[in-house]
C-alpha cells in the first residue's frame, strides 16, 4: 500500500479529487461524496485530517460499528507518514466517554442517540422571532439611521448569528442537513461572513487542536496570544492596545468572504454564498449610500462593526484565551477539556452567547444543540473528578481579569509556557 505525506494529501482538495485522512489512513472519497448520507459536507474537509471530526459528529452507532470503515475499504488508497501531534491524537478515551454518556441517555429510550439532541419546534419558533427582529430593526435602521438604531440592529444580528449560524455550521441546529445549510446562509447575508471559511477554519482547525499552531483563530500577527508564538517588539504593550484591536474583530470575520477564500471547490452552495454576500452589500452599503450618501452610510456601517465586535469579544474571549488554556495533550478528550473554559450562567446566558458559555461540552459534542449542553455537564464534571482534570468555569469578570494577565505575561519576550 502506498504511503503519503500530509502535504501530498492536502493537494487533493477539489470536488473532482477529494482525499482525506482518517485514523492515519488515506482515503479517496471523490466517488463517495455524492452518496454520503450526511451530504457533501465532506468537501469542507477535502485534503485534511478528518479523524476527530469523524468521531465527534457521527452517531455512536456509526462509531461502534467499525465495520463501516471496512465497508469503505475500497476507497482507502494508502497510509499517512510523518505524523505530528495533530495526526497522532488518541481518541480512545473520548470514544469510551461518548459511549458512557450515550448509554445514560438511552436508558429511557433505547432508540435514542445523544446526537438526537438537536433543535425542535421551540428552535423553529426562536428562529422565526430572531429573524423577524433582524428584519424589523433593519427597516428601522434604514428609515432612521442613528446610533441607537445601529446599536440595536448590530446586537440583534450577532445574537441571531450566535444562536443560529454558528450552531447550523456544526449541523446542530436542526436534524436534517438541508435546513442547517440554508440557515448557514445567514452568515454572509446578515454579517458578511462565510460559512465556507468558518467550517474549515473553525470546525476543523480550531475544534481539532485548540490553541495549537494549526488553530488560525488563535494565532494572529497583531497580538501574541500563545507562548508558542514568536515574540516581537510590537507585542510589548499589547495588554494596552489589544482592547482597541478587539473593537475591530468583526471586520476580521468580514474579510473572510467567500470570493476571497481560495477554494477549488465551486459547488452550488459556494455560489449561493457569494450571492448572499452580494445581498449583504446591497442591504448594508448600497441602499444606505443611496438614501443617506456615501460618508454617512460608511460611518454607520463602520459603527455597526464596532458594536458587533464588542459583543463578539465578550462572547469569544472567555472560551480559550486564558493562560490555563495552553499546552497540548495527545489524549483528545483531555485536550478539549483542559484547553476550554465555561462561563457561569443559566438559560439566559446560554441564549445570549449561543451556547458558547458551555464551551467544554460544545467541544466534546459539537453536533448537540446548545439547549441540551447542560444535560451533558454532570457527565463531564464526573469524568474530570475521576481523572483529576480541572473543570474550569469562570464569571465574566474573572475570565477577563485572567485574559488581561495573559496579555501582560505574553508581552514579555522571556515568557515561555511550560506544559
Amino acid at each position: 500500500m502506498d504511503c503519503f505525506t500530509i502535504d501530498q494529501v492536502s493537494k487533493h482538495d477539489t470536488i473532482d479529487d477529494c482525499w482525506v485522512i482518517l485514523n492515519n489512513n488515506v482515503y479517496n472519497l471523490t466517488q463517495f461524496v455524492n452518496i454520503h448520507p450526511g451530504g457533501k459536507i465532506i468537501l469542507n474537509y477535502a485534503g485534511q485530517d478528518i479523524t476527530s471530526v469523524f468521531y465527534s459528529v457521527h452517531p455512536i452507532s456509526v462509531i461502534d460499528k467499525m465495520d463501516i470503515l471496512n465497508k469503505y475499504d475500497k476507497y482507502k488508497i494508502g497510509e499517512l507518514v510523518r505524523y505530528n501531534l495533530r495526526n497522532n491524537i488518541n481518541l480512545t478515551n473520548y470514544k469510551k466517554f461518548r459511549r458512557t454518556v450515550n448509554k445514560e441517555f438511552t436508558k429511557k429510550n433505547k432508540s435514542f442517540s445523544i446526537l438526537n439532541l438537536r433543535g425542535g419546534f421551540g428552535t423553529i419558533v426562536t428562529l422565526f422571532i430572531l429573524n423577524s427582529m433582524v428584519i424589523t430593526f433593519y427597516i428601522v435602521y434604514i428609515r432612521k439611521m442613528n446610533i441607537l438604531s445601529t446599536f440595536i440592529l448590530s446586537n440583534t444580528i450577532i445574537l441571531t448569528l450566535l444562536y443560529q449560524w454558528h450552531t447550523s455550521c456544526h449541523g446542530a441546529l436542526l436534524k436534517k442537513p438541508l435546513p442547517n445549510l440554508l440557515v448557514s446562509l445567514s452568515g454572509p447575508l446578515y454579517g458578511g461572513i462565510s460559512a465556507i471559511v468558518w467550517k474549515r477554519e473553525h470546525n476543523l482547525n480550531h475544534h481539532d487542536q485548540i490553541n495549537q499552531p494549526t488553530d488560525t483563530q488563535h494565532f494572529n500577527k497583531y497580538i501574541r496570544l500563545s507562548p508558542q508564538q514568536e515574540w516581537k517588539p510590537k507585542y510589548k504593550y499589547q495588554y494596552l492596545y489589544a482592547w482597541c484591536l478587539y473593537l475591530f474583530s468583526s471586520f476580521n470575520l468580514k474579510q473572510q468572504m467567500p470570493f476571497q477564500y481560495k477554494t477549488k471547490i465551486k459547488t452550488k452552495y459556494y455560489y449561493v454564498h457569494e450571492l448572499m454576500l452580494l445581498f449583504h452589500c446591497i442591504l448594508f452599503l448600497f441602499i444606505p449610500i443611496k438614501i443617506y450618501g456615501f460618508l454617512k452610510a460608511i460611518k454607520f456601517y463602520f459603527l455597526m462593526g464596532i458594536f458587533q465586535s464588542i459583543y463578539l469579544t465578550i462572547a469569544f474571549i472567555p472560551n480559550h484565551e486564558t493562560l490555563d488554556c495552553e499546552g497540548a495533550e495527545t489524549d483528545w478528550l483531555k485536550h478539549q477539556i483542559k484547553l476550554s473554559n465555561n462561563l457561569r450562567g443559566g438559560k439566559i446566558t446560554t441564549f445570549l452567547f449561543g451556547g458558547l458559555n458551555k464551551q467544554i461540552e460544545h467541544h466534546l459534542f459539537p453536533s448537540v444543540h446548545q439547549h441540551h449542553l447542560n444535560k451533558i455537564t454532570p457527565f463531564v464534571k464526573k469524568y474530570c473528578e475521576q481523572n483529576n482534570i480541572l473543570y474550569k468555569e469562570y464569571s465574566l469578570y474573572e475570565v477577563f481579569k485572567l485574559h488581561y494577565k495573559k496579555l501582560r505575561l505574553l508581552s514579555k519576550s522571556s515568557y515561555v509556557f511550560k506544559n
